[in-house]
């Protein structure tokens, strides 16, 4: 087989034949003035059901169906207000219809207070791509406000809408919603003799590319598994409903509320009275039941457990998507491609082998102590099993007899005894009432008296103890005012110096799975395993040391992670922000994290710490905190090199200049004593997604899979980011995915989970007293090498670990996993902050 030196992406770069017109509705100072008093007029109401602002939603429905087309409300355009943007243009007559008829039906009002006045509505029409403005060896800019990004792709959109898509097993039809998501509406997958089905659904994205300096559209695919049921949907919030052929499917909001008893299901802001209202035809009941083929369905709310069809599309799918789209968009829209950077890399052991951990040396300090804390035995065998398998795989040969031995006697271990071996020590532990205080929800202060009353008896001096609990995920949800032990358990635990991860009975693989693992002589509990190594790293007992591929060992990984947390998902009176930095050591197996006014501290002190403490900044405090932990790497790590690991989502709404559309300058902060600065970037909806390999041709040729691959964006005008691409496990074992889209495959096949290849951006703002090449060897490296597991990391270790101990905080400021967000079709769509 031919090296891959190319990687085909579904990214192309625009022209301005691409963006299309716009038609603009700004207001004049007659229809001003009475907005302004029906927005008072509402916020005053005893009965608008906690709804704040006017529910446009209504209106965006009518006017979408009047056109026929894309529709936007309220926004800013070249900094002064438009009412409404459309594809098509609105008549006066139109407009008028469907204000009345909002006004009469959402607001309940028949003294016409902004439709009468719609003749002061003055029409303009906007070529969107006149407000592009490029820049040399830099991204674009787009003029006039937030609102270019999301109208920009209408008429990319129904570019692709316009012809069958070329698939594996046959052409496949595409219908645009009225968000300008194309969806194979007409070509749903489907097992046969059973109630599922799925369709595709392909978003376009205006992005920036660092180094392009065009716009560059991307399409990013996801398969939306439909309910059958809105008991089913589990809480969904929104549904299609096609109205018309020709017209692009509506895409609004739904609610459900209690009556008589149980729920029922309506369309949220009175869209349906709308319509009527307008004389339009109208939308099905939405109490009546989503379907899996007809005119209105809907996807789940949150993604069951189990389901006929597995999630993703699968590589072949982006493969179909990119040559479609290059011959949509014609010669003028230039693919982007990646290219190898180099031919070969290293293995994993020749980067960082497993070193000697002294297990058979009666001399070694102990490291950590291991608490199995469970209620049921089964849980306990697991844990103990998978514990002996993350420390007997990969040891090194003069730790394997000493670490054969402890595996062994670890079998035997009763309860309340401490099995030590070199670093490590054992116990288990299953506490008075287990079984009703890890498994049950309760009172929070009840549960920390429970713990308080058996926790000491399981510490030892200052050795760091390291907890693995089982837990119910039953007690996630209840109608009382009860709390889930598991998010309680973790920030007490914290509080006391304990890091923690958890496990539940039901993530046990089934018994066909147990008994097909152990033919081949294989480990079978993945789960359990996971837990294991995420609480070694917890605990900052790493298996093998932090890669030293491109920067001298002793250099400072520095990782920086921040997040934006809403008051709504926090419960806090406003937005609060997360910050979070991690170091580790370029050739040792040392991390340490940063707690405030107190400085740099071993990692599993400050993961304890930042578990247990809540956390309130305001922007300027939450960059502030950084800027100071920076400042006192010099006094904590003297002499030491240092690199800035910065996520781009989290951070840059901090600092400009890690947004695309500065200079891409760092400021004199973070350059001080010669330090590096690379940016980060692994948000899926602003990268390029991974489509086929090798040149382009006529014939499918997905990437079907790689386990690490840095590649160069290909043909930038300026400084470009590397993009390192990487497989999954699962992608390892599902052959299926690399044979077919779901369109071309087996029943067995379609049931099966595909993913696609990742991808991680990593753009170099200073390289400090080192060269770029070999810094961006550096970075991939730490992505290639997890200290505590064997596979690639999305992100570099460093800013992995920052990450993971913020996703761990018992608040659960990030509930949903990177999977739901991406699969769940509720999600909203991505709104970038460029």
């Amino acid at each position: 087989m031919a090296a891959i030196k190319t990687i085909r992406t579904t990214a192309f770069r625009l022209s301005d034949e691409h963006f299309g017109t716009v038609h603009v509705y700004r207001p004049g100072p007659h229809f001003t003035r009475a907005w302004k008093r029906l927005n008072d007029h509402w916020k005053e109401r005893g009965d608008t059901q906690g709804q704040y602002y006017l529910p446009y939603a209504g209106l965006a429905v009518g006017l979408r169906c009047l056109s026929g087309d894309f529709v936007a409300l309220e926004r800013r355009v070249d900094r002064e207000r438009a009412v409404v943007l459309s594809r098509q243009p609105i008549s006066p007559e139109q407009l008028e219809m469907a204000f009345a008829a909002w006004e009469a039906s959402a607001l309940g009002l028949d003294d016409m207070p902004v439709s009468s006045l719609v003749g002061d509505l003055t029409h303009e029409q906007v070529e969107v791509a006149s407000l592009v403005r490029k820049r040399q060896g830099h991204p674009p800019t787009l003029e006039g406000g937030n609102w270019p990004w999301d109208v920009a792709i209408w008429e990319v959109a129904h570019r692709l809408a316009g012809s069958p898509m070329r698939t594996d097993n046959g052409p496949v039809g595409l219908r645009v919603d009225s968000d300008a998501a194309l969806l194979t509406w007409d070509h749903v997958v489907a097992p046969d003799g059973k109630e599922a089905a799925a369709m595709h659904k392909i978003v376009p994205l205006l992005i920036t590319i660092p180094g392009v300096e065009s716009p560059v559209v991307s399409f990013q695919s996801s398969l939306v598994r439909l309910a059958p049921s809105w008991r089913e949907s589990k809480g969904s919030k929104f549904a299609w409903a096609s109205l018309d052929d020709s017209a692009p499917i509506l895409r609004a909001r739904v609610r459900h509320k209690r009556q008589n008893g149980g729920f029922v299901c309506e369309w949220s802001d009175r869209a349906a009275e709308v319509l009527k209202g307008a004389s339009l035809k109208p939308l099905p009941q939405a109490n009546a039941e989503p379907s899996l083929r007809g005119a209105m369905r809907s996807g789940y709310g949150r993604q069951p457990k189990w389901h006929a069809i597995g999630k993703g599309v699968g590589t072949w799918f982006h493969e179909c998507v990119a040559h479609h789209a290059r011959a949509c968009l014609g010669e003028s829209a230039n693919p982007l491609t990646l290219e190898a950077s180099r031919s070969s890399w290293p293995s994993k052991t020749a980067v960082a082998s497993r070193p000697s951990l002294a297990f058979g040396r009666a001399e070694t300090e102990v490291e950590v102590r291991f608490l199995v804390v469970y209620a049921n035995s089964s849980t306990r065998r697991r844990l103990r099993d998978a514990l002996a398998q993350v420390l007997r795989e990969g040891a090194h040969a003069d730790d394997l007899e000493a670490v054969n031995g402890f595996c062994e006697r670890l079998r035997t271990l009763d309860d309340g005894q401490t099995l030590r071996q070199g670093p490590v020590e054992v116990r288990f532990v299953c506490p008075p009432d287990a079984e009703r205080w890890l498994l049950r929800r309760a009172a929070p202060e009840e549960t920390v008296a429970w713990l308080d009353t058996w926790l000491q008896d399981e510490r030892d001096g200052d050795v760091l103890v390291a907890a693995l609990v089982e837990t119910d995920e039953s007690a996630a949800n209840g109608d009382d005012d009860l709390s889930d032990p598991k998010h309680v358990l973790r920030g007490a635990f914290g509080e006391r110096g304990v890091v923690t991860q958890f496990i539940t009975a039901s993530s046990e693989p089934d018994e066909r799975k147990r008994k097909k693992a152990e033919e081949k002589g294989k480990f079978y509990d993945h789960p359990a395993a996971n837990a294991v190594s995420d609480l070694m790293r917890s605990g900052s007992f790493f298996l093998r040391p932090f890669p030293a591929y491109g920067v001298e060992p002793g250099t400072l990984m520095v990782g920086i992670y921040g997040a934006r947390v809403t008051k709504g998902k926090s419960g806090k009176r406003r937005t609060t922000y997360l910050v979070n930095l991690v170091a580790v050591v370029a050739g040792e197996r040392d991390a340490w994290g940063y707690v405030p006014n107190k400085g740099w501290k071993p990692l599993d002190e400050a993961t304890a710490a930042f578990l247990g403490s809540d956390h309130d900044h305001d922007e300027g405090a939450a960059r502030k905190l950084v800027e100071t932990a920076v400042e006192q790497l010099r006094l904590a790590f003297r002499g030491s090199k240092a690199v800035l690991l910065f996520d781009a989502l989290g951070c840059r709404r901090f600092w400009s200049c890690l947004q695309d559309k500065s200079d891409g300058k760092p400021e004199p902060w973070m350059v001080s004593g010669k330090r590096a600065v690379v940016r980060v970037r692994t948000t899926a909806g602003e990268l390029m997604r991974p489509a086929g390999a090798h040149d382009w041709g006529d014939d499918l040729s997905p990437a079907k899979h790689t386990n690490f691959r840095p590649m160069r964006v290909a043909g930038a005008e300026g400084h470009a980011p590397t993009v390192v691409l990487s497989g999954s496990a699962v992608m390892d074992n599902v052959r299926s995915a690399r044979s077919s889209s779901r369109y071309g495959t087996s029943e067995k096949g379609l049931s099966e989970e595909w993913h696609s290849l990742g991808a991680t951006e990593l753009l170099v703002l200073d390289p400090g007293q080192w060269e770029r090449d070999k810094l961006i060897e550096q970075i991939a490296m730490l992505c290639r090498v997890a200290p505590t597991w064997d596979r690639v990391l999305r992100w570099p270790s460093p800013l992995h670990l920052a990450r993971a101990i913020v996703r761990d905080h018992p608040h659960r400021y990030f509930a949903d996993t990177v999977a739901e967000v991406e699969e769940v079709e509720d999600s909203k769509q991505m709104r970038f902050d460029f």
